[in-house]
């Protein structure tokens, strides 16, 4: 409600004023998609697209994207989803944006990119999120880095590859600041333990990744 609040407030100012006006859609775009209304999400992904596209702001048009592509992918649908992180990734790249946490659509980017079956892209992705951060210490994107390696692995059919890094993701979890980052790490977990076969730790993963879930609600 608060968030609804304030982008009101930044929509009446940029009405008013003439300023402001991509702000507000890409708080609209993110507002929409946070709330699960997928029709009026893409409409606002898309008036945002257009409008950055038209006045050259790049960095607002990276934004938009990765936040389409990070939407269309918890939709359950990676084929749309990989042109638009591949087109925020290209952004960001181009802009000599260098800081990881600037760079979560990566995040998605591999994972989007493993369930259409491009394994390669998928690790040169990675490695490119992985050295955004090297020569620091950062518990939380040695998580990350260790669950993408995991889910990377599985998919590749080194499933006892993948369970060691994504055990070990999940044994560090305190590090990872973002909860939904946690129960994703849960469920990939739990998926590779499920096709090794070993169906107590899948069912133990599994459960785990649904209280995850659930606590996000």
């Amino acid at each position: 409600d608060r968030a609804e609040a304030r982008i009101q407030s930044l929509s009446e100012i940029a009405d008013q004023s003439g300023l402001m006006y991509l702000p507000k859609l890409q708080c609209v775009a993110q507002l929409a998609t946070l709330s699960g209304d997928v029709d009026a999400a893409r409409d606002a992904v898309d008036a945002a697209i257009r409008t950055a596209e038209e006045r050259g702001e790049t960095h607002t048009l990276r934004l938009v994207l990765a936040v389409s592509g990070t939407f269309e992918l918890s939709l359950g649908n990676p084929p749309a989803a990989v042109p638009l992180l591949a087109r925020s990734r290209e952004i960001s790249v181009a802009l000599g944006v260098g800081d990881p946490c600037m760079l979560l659509s990566f995040v998605a980017e591999v994972e989007a990119l493993v369930e259409v079956g491009d394994l390669v892209t998928a690790s040169d992705v990675l490695d490119r999120f992985a050295a955004a951060g090297a020569g620091e210490r950062r518990p939380w994107l040695e998580q990350t880095v260790a669950r993408l390696r995991g889910i990377l692995a599985a998919a590749g059919g080194d499933l006892a590859g993948g369970i060691a890094c994504l055990e070990a993701a999940t044994a560090a979890e305190h590090d990872m600041p973002l909860p939904l980052h946690r129960a994703r790490t849960w469920l990939a977990l739990g998926k590779a333990c499920r096709r090794a076969k070993q169906r107590g730790r899948a069912r133990d993963a599994l459960d785990e990744a649904r209280t995850r879930f659930a606590e996000l609600d």
